[in-house]
């Protein structure tokens, strides 16, 4: 019906019968079930590790959390003291952090030893998956517990998240 106030065209066709002639769309043939891709984790649950280099006494792998940074080696380590956990902070440098975009090489602010770990406390965090080159120049104060010092190294690793 028409109201006063409709167009011209809603008043010519008021009253009559409407019909849908639009037709209806052709039924689409049914798609395979495409194969779900696994889900990637964000970061493998245990460090992905280099392999055993063999004689040298090396970190193999390179975990993070927040500002800690954990170097696992291939053997375990003697213990340390706290002079010993000191000096060591001068004899590491790491880069691989980032600090307003801009890289940053730091020396930790603690060392702790223990068995094949050595975690490394920073100013500045690294993020997981970045990669890191630590650098250890510290003639006799890391060992092996056969009391071998540990040669200089400098290595680069992949870091992975750790709880």
């Amino acid at each position: 019906s028409y109201t006063p106030g409709d167009s011209a065209v809603v008043a010519a066709f008021a009253g009559r019968p409407a019909t849908n002639n639009t037709p209806t769309p052709p039924e689409q043939p049914e798609q395979p079930e495409q194969p779900k891709k696994p889900e990637v984790p964000e970061q493998p649950a245990e460090p992905a590790c280099a392999t055993d280099p063999g004689g040298a006494m090396v970190p193999v792998c390179a975990a993070v959390s927040g500002k800690e940074l954990t170097l696992t080696f291939n053997r375990d380590l003697a213990a340390i003291d706290s002079a010993t956990a000191r000096a060591l902070r001068q004899l590491f440098l790491v880069e691989g952090a980032y600090h307003h975009g801009n890289p940053v090489t730091q020396s930790p602010n603690q060392v702790a030893v223990n068995g094949a770990t050595v975690t490394l406390h920073l100013g500045t965090a690294i993020r997981p998956g970045d990669e890191v080159t630590v650098t250890y120049f510290g003639g006799n104060s890391l060992q092996d517990t056969d009391s071998t010092p540990i040669a200089d190294f400098t290595t680069a690793l992949t870091t992975t998240a750790r709880d």
